[in-house]
């Protein structure tokens, strides 16, 4: 006797778009995702009226996309990735080559009153405070975009040591904007 196949709902929601091309059937996937995505871009822009056109522009992709995902099941996944592709873009088009990312905006989730360029300012002001090979490994990865691999060849060092010393950098990075926030 055959066990049926038991499917989460954006499994099976996923599975019926990519059959029928109901935009119904998307519209709830809409439904289900938009605030998410919309607070998950909000906090790497922290610009409510961008992050609804740059959410908007996920789900436009998502739609146009969808046929492409061969796991239903990851379907959460890829459209957060798809939002975070599309907020980073969207930055470096605009010339700031910052990882939002990468630093806490200290983003709440109801209120999103974070002054940009107060805090790029204390960005740069902390940056400023790092050792000289500090400075040069923050500069080169999130100014001047240099690839991990890259950074590694140049600095001798090994993958994984460089990754945890970006992360122990933004860590510190992000205690030295908190103090001077609080």
């Amino acid at each position: 006797m055959n066990t049926p196949i038991a499917y989460s709902t954006d499994e099976f929601l996923v599975l019926a778009y990519q059959e029928k091309k109901d935009p119904l059937i998307f519209g709830q996937l809409y439904s289900i995702y938009f605030q998410r995505i919309y607070k998950y871009i909000c906090k790497i822009t922290a610009d409510k009226d961008l992050s609804f056109d740059l959410t908007q522009d996920v789900f436009i992709l998502a739609a146009a996309k969808l046929d492409t995902l061969n796991k239903p099941i990851t379907f959460q996944l890829w459209l957060f990735r798809i939002a975070r592709n599309t907020s980073l873009q969207y930055i470096k088009k605009q010339k700031n080559h910052l990882d939002f990312d990468s630093f806490e905006y200290g983003v709440e989730e109801e209120g999103f009153d974070v002054d940009k360029e107060a805090y790029l300012d204390l960005v740069e002001q902390s940056i400023h405070q790092l050792t000289p090979d500090e400075q040069y490994i923050i500069k080169k990865r999130y100014y001047e975009d240099v690839s991990i691999l890259e950074l590694c060849k140049e600095l001798h060092l090994g993958e994984s040591a460089l990754k945890m010393k970006i992360l122990r950098l933004r860590q510190k990075l992000n205690i030295m904007i908190g103090n001077k926030v609080a």
